[in-house]
């Protein structure tokens, strides 16, 4: 659609998704902050913070709502991946680039870090380390 671009102090768009495990992701149905994550497994920046995601998940993931978004790429890879990196947080197949074009991503990894009233507080295009993770979502509260 022609939803406008994302911008930071707005709504952030809404979207209604599986995920990889056929649950329903929606956004403005999710409680707390959430934090969106556009990635691609080929991407190194991405596969390099992975590990990062996760022991922020691990440490706080009670405090907001983690969606990884694979961008153009098909379901038996993306699985293949998050077993074997052992990701346990919320995956959604992005094969057809949908979310991402509505996000207009220009790159990945690409963060999105919403607060509990589904406004958009920040964009980040790029890796962080796991003090930046921390202090984005610190940010959030």
């Amino acid at each position: 659609g022609d939803a406008p671009p994302p911008e930071v102090g707005q709504p952030a768009p809404e979207f209604s998704v599986l995920d990889i495990d056929g649950n329903p992701v929606v956004l403005d149905r999710l409680d707390g902050p959430t934090w969106l994550i556009f990635n691609a497994t080929w991407c190194s920046a991405c596969r390099a913070e992975t590990p990062d995601i996760q022991a922020v998940q691990d440490a706080r993931g009670d405090e907001f709502n983690l969606v990884s978004v694979w961008v153009n790429e098909p379901r038996d890879v993306v699985q293949g991946y998050v077993d074997r990196m052992g990701l346990d947080y919320v995956h959604v197949v992005d094969s057809t680039a949908d979310i991402a074009s509505t996000y207009r991503t220009m790159g990945v990894p690409a963060h999105y870090f919403i607060d509990s009233d589904g406004v958009l507080q920040e964009i980040y295009v790029g890796g962080l380390s796991e003090s930046q993770m921390n202090e984005k979502l610190d940010a959030l509260h």
